[in-house]
């Protein structure tokens, strides 16, 4: 067999080499995988260990096993490359090879955007990994089966993926699509990988011009927003995140006493019975209130870098959604005067959810110093939406 790809040895040749295929039970199995990855061989071991258990009674801790299978990195966080892109036989004539540009740029680039990051309070979660001259840049999450990525393929994209680990991974995030977009606010690409392969990345991507300097605070700006919204997107739908290490704990500690700070005046602004009454801290950077009418909600949203009050339509069927931000925004002019400022309005139209929404920029949660302001801001507004906005939608327009 010696360096023949995996492809080859699973099959028998002319010759009278023996495949996988015409092999043992155990070399059958193997025959049956699309690609032998470090997370295929982590899983076959562990499959084969568990075996021994069972058949000959012996007991493995789970620090034995890990041991044992002798590739952990495939579980503690470590990164694990994205998938290499297929390259065609021919370059498109409106890009230029990503190679053209040098690690030197995009060395540059990354390491620009971990200080950018790190000046904007974002050192202890997206921009914990240090940068390098590659394409890509891993970010992970603490999400069983997958992590993040950005990428700048050709130096005229800026890209963000979820590169998943395997084919069940994939499908469990499949069926969550719609929620998961419906939160994001955007259409993602679930098509983008080979159908073949046990890896899978699910990306947005948009054009940018990755190494003009002038441009990067802008796309560093799109990297975090992207970022942010995903996390809070996978965590509405049910995946479990936590980034690894300290300073996650420090981000999720921030959370739960901002919000515990926090609610103090919301619940003080609505009262009891009121839309938050039944609402406790969270360690999440967003909390909602209800008002009574099904899958319509009031949200408050806590940013290292802006602070935000929402009226969500998120609804399972995307045209009852639809159908009432479009009879709310026919009274636009007269909720915006009431209120006394523009909102901004968003119907999503790619996407299953729509909402209104007021933000305030250059407040972090990460600065207890802008506390006030912001928990201000969110009894303030989302107190002023139910009494001005609410109304609307229980009349249907």
């Amino acid at each position: 067999m010696q360096n023949d790809s995996f492809e080859d040895k699973k099959h028998s040749k002319t010759t009278g080499r023996r495949g996988y295929e015409n092999g043992s039970h155990s070399e059958i199995e193997v025959s049956k995988l699309q690609d032998w990855t470090a997370f295929e061989i982590y899983r076959r071991t562990e499959k084969l260990l568990v075996f021994m258990q069972e058949r000959w009674n012996l007991q493995f801790n789970e620090e034995q096993l890990e041991k044992l299978i002798g590739i952990s990195f495939v579980k503690d966080g470590r990164e694990i490359p994205e998938e290499l892109e297929e390259v065609s036989a021919v370059t498109p004539e409106n890009e230029d090879s990503a190679e053209d540009t040098g690690d030197d740029q995009k060395l540059q680039f990354w390491t620009a955007f971990v200080k950018y990051a790190d000046e904007h309070g974002r050192s202890a979660d997206i921009a914990k990994q240090k940068a390098s001259g590659r394409t890509y840049y891993d970010v992970h999450i603490g999400a069983n089966g997958y992590h993040l990525f950005f990428s700048i393929p050709d130096g005229k994209r800026i890209k963000m993926g979820i590169y998943t680990y395997n084919v069940d991974t994939y499908n469990r995030l499949k069926e969550l699509k719609d929620q998961i977009e419906a939160e994001f606010g955007e259409s993602l690409n679930w098509e983008y990988s080979k159908p073949t392969g046990t890896t899978r990345s699910i990306v947005v991507e948009e054009e940018a011009d990755d190494f003009n300097p002038a441009e990067q605070p802008k796309i560093f700006d799109w990297i975090i927003d992207h970022f942010d919204r995903i996390t809070l997107a996978l965590s509405m739908a049910g995946e479990h995140l936590s980034l690894s290490g300290e300073s996650s704990g420090t981000r999720f500690e921030i959370r739960k006493r901002y919000w515990t700070y926090a609610l103090v005046q919301i619940h003080e602004a609505h009262g009891n019975p009121g839309s938050f009454s039944n609402v406790n801290s969270s360690t999440d950077n967003w909390i909602n209130g209800f008002f009574g009418i099904g899958g319509f909600y009031l949200r408050c949203v806590a940013n290292f870098d802006s602070a935000r009050t929402e009226v969500v339509f998120g609804r399972a069927e995307k045209s009852e959604n639809k159908a009432a931000f479009d009879a709310l925004y026919q009274h636009k002019d007269e909720i915006e005067t009431k209120l006394g400022t523009e909102l901004q309005w968003n119907r999503g139209d790619d996407i299953k959810s729509s909402k209104v929404f007021i933000q305030i920029d250059n407040v972090s949660i990460e600065n207890e110093e802008d506390w006030p302001q912001m928990a201000k801001f969110h009894a303030d507004w989302s107190k002023k939406f139910y009494d001005v906005i609410v109304p609307y939608i229980a009349l249907g327009g």
